[in-house]
């Protein structure tokens, strides 16, 4: 898996919000809900919850998969987290 579904994932986690994070992805939102759903699909977990008001990780399925060291995301795909 290269790093743009993972870097995907973060910012939409981070945001709360697939539109969002399609913004400062700059991608367009079905775009973006594709990627996620494809990477939902290649791992074999559920990563969000979808409510009408936005997104959240999963607790029981995405954090529990998340790398806990610091530096993975930016040592592995480049992200670099920005300020909300």
């Amino acid at each position: 898996m290269d790093g743009h579904p993972l870097r995907c994932f973060l910012a939409t986690a981070e945001l709360g919000s697939v539109t969002r994070a399609a913004g400062r992805l700059e991608v367009a939102q079905p775009t973006l809900s594709q990627i996620l759903l494809r990477l939902e699909d290649e791992l074999g977990v559920r990563l969000f919850e979808r409510t009408a008001c936005g997104v959240a990780a999963d607790s029981g399925s995405a954090q529990a998969r998340l790398p806990r060291r610091d530096g993975f995301v930016e040592e592995n795909t480049g992200w670099q987290r920005q300020a909300a």
